[in-house]
């Protein structure tokens, strides 16, 4: 006995083979901000890239990450809250007299 099969669940059949191939996939996309129209080494135009990143939503993201988090502080006041708790070896580092530098240390 044949089995009927109509065009419904051929193509429902096909989807769900396609949707398993996909999910069986790693797919990434990065976008290439280019920093010229003529696309030549070393040649940076900023309204050109400022223009690139508004149009695809960059800046818009950006915007909504600072949003998410609206708590900050200025380096001034991590040297404050943390310089007291370090050793001295760390506190005469000359590396460390630059404020955004011991910040980054610190949260390295």
């Amino acid at each position: 006995q044949r089995s009927f099969n109509s065009v419904g669940l051929l193509f429902l059949q096909q989807m769900n083979s396609m949707v398993a191939e996909l999910n069986a996939t790693r797919c990434n996309f990065i976008r290439c901000i280019k920093p010229n129209a003529a696309m030549r080494p070393g040649v940076f135009q900023p309204k050109y890239t400022i223009a690139q990143l508004r149009q695809t939503g960059m800046l818009q993201c950006c915007e909504l990450l600072k949003h998410g988090y609206p708590t900050r502080i200025s380096y001034a006041e991590v040297v404050d809250r943390y310089w007291s708790v370090l050793p001295p070896e760390l506190t005469s580092h000359p590396a460390l007299s630059n404020r955004r530098r011991f910040t980054g240390a610190i949260l390295y």
